[in-house]
């Protein structure tokens, strides 16, 4: 029997007795993961002195620390990427007065540009302090921090930071290696032009925008970043002369053009030929006439979907979906000898379940930014219960591919007689394929960066409807070569004929998957903590013991009692997560 048609069907048995642990297991650990989030290993809340002087302004500082080759992106992260967010939450009369960012970094790879800080970042914010305090009161400062870091993944971050200082009326007390760290970061801002310079921004040519300065620099690449996520940033290939000054003709990078007489507030990045940082200048100006829109034309999007649809093909060799496809490979092998009409629906239904989830993942996303939140792709990564789901999926696949349990026979008669075997198989196949599609984006979306981060950076400012055939492209390009085998099956004549490789095979996709697993398990521990990892661990103990129980058991050819006391088992097995728990909770003591 195929046992690759019912893989779906043994992820929602094996699911349905072990969510309730999983659940039961992480609400108890709730208040724990808020204490978690306060004291965030890759966020700080830092204070230049040891004391609030009253009256006077103080610095309080945000320092977040990423893995090292990862980067942290500015508050405009550019053509892709998640901007970072600093929301003070300070007691009454508390004011913040100015924030400094550092000079972020212009980063450049596979024809996307962002910008943002290697390894680490820091934000200062100077703090006028109220009077109405009594001396030594201890006073709780806090702030909400967003940021996403990435390297060879991304990983968000979303944490509550608190610091408590006592209030005093005396000039401040400052820590040395603290003020160190601010005094760099104040020194690492843009640069305000002198009062004898001027800055003039004016319309150019179709989307482009024309940047005068009043004095001599020298530097032939400039990018301009607008302050806001949501607002444009350009850049120049070259800088020519205007009278005694410098000036660049800079191309609009993003879609929603600049308006006349609108105040531009951003920043102003320059380099020499080789890409060597010059000069960072702070740049507040208004628009001198109109600038031309910078809405994609018709050849330009067409050469995006091309992009899309390569980029989707590409995404099949990605470390994410690689397993499943080589269980998809394995099953087309498998049915070789079956009728072509059926192997063609598979792969059809396939392809239907490629599209419909990208399709479902960007109507979620456009809601949600409707809505105000401010999200990336493969934001459903984002959330911990839906990476466990994952890490339980694709940990029985695992252990159906290794050989430790075989769940195929035990559907065999759903559906009763009101069809035949030939009919059954076959809508098992159908649906099997189709959830396998939808499986195969959720966990690719996060692996889109090194193909498609260029185009899917223009994808979240287009409209709805071109964000749609945008997708629409990933997704068939990233289901064409299943496609193009089911089609044609006489491709598959390039591959071994079936025999016991296949076993073999079979086996090497188990441990590619539990490398899935460990990659998933990896987010998840650093969107949570080390008790949520070793409850989900022993999540996926009581998982694995479930369907090894069913799978030994549990079969059609077993006695009807045996079976009957098997599922009974299994179904109680949620109650073992006290066991579970506790296990977990004795291993961090």
């Amino acid at each position: 029997m195929n046992k690759f048609k019912t893989y779906l069907q043994t992820a929602l048995i094996a699911l349905f007795f072990s969510f309730p642990a999983l659940s039961g297991s992480f609400s108890s650990i709730q208040a724990e993961e808020i204490t978690q989030q306060v004291n965030h290993p890759g966020a700080e809340l830092l204070s230049e002195g040891s004391y609030i002087p009253g009256l006077q302004t103080f610095r309080l500082g945000i320092k977040i620390t990423a893995s090292k080759g990862s980067h942290i992106y500015w508050k405009n992260p550019g053509e892709i990427g998640s901007p970072l967010k600093i929301s003070w939450q300070l007691p009454k009369g508390f004011v913040v007065e100015e924030e400094h960012w550092p000079t972020p970094k212009v980063f450049e790879e596979e024809g996307t540009t962002f910008f943002g800080y290697e390894d680490s970042a820091l934000i200062v914010a100077d703090v006028r302090a109220p009077e109405g305090y009594t001396p030594g009161q201890e006073v709780e400062l806090r702030a909400q921090v967003e940021w996403l870091a990435c390297g060879d993944s991304c990983l968000p971050g979303n944490v509550d930071l608190k610091l408590t200082l006592p209030y005093e009326e005396k000039e401040p007390s400052l820590y040395p290696d603290t003020h160190a760290e601010f005094t760099k970061t104040l020194h690492a801002q843009p640069r305000v032009l002198e009062n004898d310079h001027s800055v003039q921004v004016a319309q150019g040519k179709g989307n482009e925008i024309i940047l005068n300065i009043s004095k001599k620099i020298n530097a032939t690449k400039a990018w301009f970043v607008s302050e806001k996520a949501d607002k444009l940033f350009a850049y120049a290939e070259t800088s020519y002369s205007e009278g005694t000054g410098t000036a660049w003709r800079l191309k609009v990078k993003n879609l929603s053009g600049v308006q006349k007489n609108e105040k531009l507030h951003g920043i102003l990045l320059l380099a020499d030929h080789t890409g060597r940082p010059v000069e960072s200048l702070t740049i507040h100006s208004e628009v001198l006439g109109q600038t031309g829109s910078a809405v994609a034309g018709l050849s330009q999007y067409i050469t995006i979907l091309i992009m899309a649809f390569l980029g989707g093909v590409l995404l099949n060799i990605m470390p994410c979906v690689l397993p499943l496809v080589t269980l998809k490979v394995y099953g087309l092998i498998k049915s070789a000898g079956e009728h072509r009409s059926s192997v063609i629906a598979n792969g059809l239904w396939f392809t239907l379940g490629v599209v419909g989830c990208f399709w479902g993942l960007a109507g979620v996303a456009f809601i949600l930014k409707v809505l105000g939140h401010n999200i990336g792709w493969g934001f459903q990564l984002q959330e911990p219960m839906f990476v466990a789901t994952l890490i339980i999926v694709f940990f029985l696949f695992a252990l159906s591919s290794l050989g430790l349990f075989e769940m195929g026979t035990m559907f065999a008669n759903l559906g009763g007689k009101l069809q035949s075997s030939e009919m059954k198989s076959s809508n098992n196949k159908a649906v099997g394929a189709f959830f396998n599609g939808i499986l195969a984006t959720l966990v690719t979306t996060p692996c889109t960066g090194p193909f498609l981060g260029s185009v899917l950076g223009l994808v979240m400012s287009l409209s709805f409807l071109q964000q749609l055939l945008i997708f629409t492209a990933i997704g068939l390009g990233m289901a064409s070569p299943y496609l193009v085998f089911s089609v044609f099956p006489k491709m598959l004549s390039v591959l071994p004929k079936p025999g016991g490789w296949m076993s073999t095979f079979k086996q090497l996709t188990g441990f590619m998957l539990l490398a899935t697993v460990t990659w998933l398990v990896w987010i998840f521990g650093s969107e949570t903590s080390t008790t949520s990892v070793v409850v989900l661990l022993g999540g996926l103990w009581l998982a694995g013991l479930g369907a090894w129980i069913l799978g030994r058991w549990g079969t059609p050819v077993s006695p009807k009692n045996t079976t009957c006391l098997c599922f009974f088992i299994v179904l109680c097995i949620p109650r073992w997560s006290h066991l579970c728990k506790w296990f977990s909770f004795s291993l961090l003591c």
